[in-house]
C-alpha cells in the first residue's frame, strides 16, 4: 500500500466532508497482476467493492465479470426470486424452501463498479443530491 486517501462529498453545503469511500493505491509485488486482485473484500464485516481500473466488471448479481449488474440478463425466478433460472427450471428442494429467499435485500445498496467511478469522478452528483433528507416542516 503507497496511499490511501478518503473522497470528499460534491454536493452543494457539504464542503470539506468526507465520504466513506476510500482510494487505496498500491505497488504490486513482481508477478501479480490487477486480475489477481479480488474484486471484493470483506472489511470490518462488509464487502468493499474492488475497483482496478482497466479490469472487467463483476456482476454482483450473478457473479460473472464483463458487464455490471444493471446490464445483466440473467432471469429471475417468479417463484424462489433468485436469480439463474425461471420458473420453469425451479427446483423446488427443502433448502431452496427454508433457506434465505432471494438475495440480500440490502444488495441493490451497493454501488456497481461503474456507479462508484462515476460517484469518485464527480459525476454522481445528481444521486448524492436526491440523498439529502427534504427540509423539516415546521
Amino acid at each position: 500500500v503507497t496511499e490511501v486517501t478518503r473522497d470528499k462529498w460534491r454536493v452543494p453545503g457539504c464542503a470539506d466532508m468526507e465520504s466513506t469511500t476510500r482510494s487505496v493505491s498500491l505497488r504490486l509485488k513482481v508477478g501479480v497482476t490487477a486480475e489477481d486482485l479480488p474484486h471484493q473484500l470483506r472489511v470490518a464485516g462488509d464487502l468493499a467493492l474492488v475497483v482496478v481500473p482497466g479490469r472487467a466488471p463483476l456482476c454482483l448479481r450473478c457473479r460473472s465479470t464483463g458487464h455490471i449488474r444493471r446490464e445483466c440478463r440473467v432471469p429471475r425466478c417468479t417463484l424462489c426470486r433468485r436469480f439463474g433460472h425461471d420458473e420453469s427450471q425451479c427446483v423446488r428442494s427443502y433448502a431452496s424452501v427454508a433457506g434465505p429467499v432471494g438475495s440480500d435485500p440490502t444488495a441493490d445498496h451497493i454501488m456497481d463498479e461503474v456507479d462508484a467511478e462515476a460517484a469518485a469522478e464527480g459525476g454522481g452528483n445528481e444521486l448524492l443530491a436526491d440523498a439529502t433528507p427534504p427540509p423539516s416542516e415546521a
